[in-house]
C-alpha cells in the first residue's frame, strides 16, 4: 500500500503546477490542559501534501487553483493515540496577500478500532517568502472514533498553526 502511494504521488507532482507540504500543530494543545487529561505540549500534528493543477488545463485560471491533497494526522491523547488518513480535494482563493483554502476530505481514524471519517477544512496563509507561508488552519470533523467509544456521533472542531512550504512552483 505504501508503494502504492508513492508511486501515486510521484505520477501526480509530475501533472500538477505546484506542490506544497504543509504542517500544522494543534493550538490548544499546544498551550493549555484540557478536560480530557492532556497537558500542554501534546503532539497533535497535521501534514498535508497539497498539489495544485496550476491552470495547465483547459479553463486558464479559473482551474489553476484546483487542489487535492493528502492528510495525515497524529495525536497522542492521554487516552489513546489518535491517527487519521485522508485524501480531499480543495481551492486556493487569492485575496489581498492571503490566500484561503475551503476543502473537503473523507478518510480513516484509527483509534479504538478504525472507522471512515469526513472533514471539512478552511485555511488562511500568508507569504513570509516566495517558498515559506505562515498559515492558521480550521477543521470540523466526524470524529466517528468517538461513537465506537462513547456513543454518539461526534463533530468537533480544531484550530492549528504551522507552514506552508512551497515544494514546487509552477
Amino acid at each position: 500500500m505504501r508503494k502504492l502511494l508513492i508511486i501515486l504521488l510521484l505520477t501526480m507532482s509530475q501533472t500538477y503546477g505546484q506542490l506544497d507540504l504543509a504542517v500544522y500543530q494543534d493550538l490548544s494543545l499546544a498551550v493549555s490542559e484540557d478536560d480530557h487529561g492532556n497537558t500542554p505540549f501534546t503532539p497533535d500534528i497535521v501534514a498535508m501534501f497539497k498539489m495544485y493543477n496550476g491552470g495547465n488545463r483547459r479553463g486558464g485560471d479559473l482551474t489553476r487553483n484546483i487542489m487535492v491533497y493528502v492528510l495525515f494526522e497524529y495525536a497522542d491523547l492521554a487516552s489513546k493515540e489518535y491517527m487519521r488518513w485522508a485524501m480531499g480535494v480543495g481551492y486556493k482563493i487569492p485575496i489581498w496577500k492571503f490566500y484561503i483554502e475551503p476543502s473537503v476530505d473523507y478518510g480513516v481514524i484509527k483509534r479504538w478500532g478504525t472507522t471512515m471519517s469526513s472533514n471539512f477544512n478552511t485555511s488562511v496563509s500568508y507569504p513570509i517568502t516566495k517558498r515559506l507561508n505562515i498559515s492558521i488552519l480550521g477543521s470540523l470533523t466526524k470524529r466517528t472514533d468517538l461513537n465506537s467509544y462513547w456513543g454518539g456521533t461526534n463533530w468537533r472542531t480544531n484550530g492549528y498553526v504551522g507552514a506552508t512550504y512551497k515544494l514546487v512552483k509552477e
